[in-house]
């Protein structure tokens, strides 16, 4: 059980949708910035809708843009087991297609891959491999790899460009990414709320 709800609070990984969802009880809030960028930020906003399903909305803001919304929605077909099941999850996310990464549909799986080790052994590593359209047209792929428990490596590719970085959780409930794409550095904050 512990190996589960370690994974558990994300239905994306940078920016790919992952085969998992927020449990019941949680909502999870983001922000997401580009350095090289002034005013270029993302804000997300993710619920679970009964035990299967998954709402996000977001709001773009671009610089020399008015800030945008959209809004995306996933089910969860299967949920993931460690080194058993992969989670496998079917959705449509940007349907205002205001984000720079396009509207899309998509169907992904995530493996769940326990770890031996005293430093890691209750956090799995993640493989992400998806299949969309649109904005994710094509395969997509990512991975989580724990460093240690509150450091994981992250990289995926989104059909389009390769993004790589650190994902730090200092706390229960806080998310820090540090993530390079491409001409890229880009810093998010993400918090779980329980109730």
């Amino acid at each position: 059980m512990c190996l589960l709800q370690s994974a558990a609070f994300a239905d994306r990984l940078i920016e790919i949708p992952i085969g998992r969802k927020i449990y019941i009880g949680t909502t999870k809030i983001g922000d997401q910035w580009n350095l090289r960028k002034a005013g270029d930020h993302k804000f997300s906003l993710r619920a679970p809708v009964l035990e299967s399903y998954e709402i996000e909305l977001e709001g773009i803001k671009r610089p020399g843009r008015d800030f945008r919304g959209t809004l995306g929605a996933s089910y969860q077909l299967a949920v993931p087991i460690v080194d058993s099941v992969p989670g496998i999850s079917i959705g449509v996310r940007d349907v205002a297609n205001e984000t720079p990464e396009g509207s899309a549909a998509y169907l992904t799986s995530t493996w769940l891959i326990g770890l031996n080790g005293d430093t890691v052994a209750d956090t799995p590593a993640n493989l992400t491999l998806g299949l969309g359209t649109g904005g994710l047209r094509g395969l997509f792929a990512g991975f989580m790899l724990p460093l240690a428990p509150q450091v994981r490596l992250i990289g995926e590719h989104d059909t389009h460009r390769l993004s790589m970085g650190f994902e730090l959780r200092p706390v229960r409930d806080l998310q820090l990414q540090w993530v390079f794409r491409e001409s890229e550095t880009r810093l998010a904050a993400y918090w779980t709320l329980r109730f």
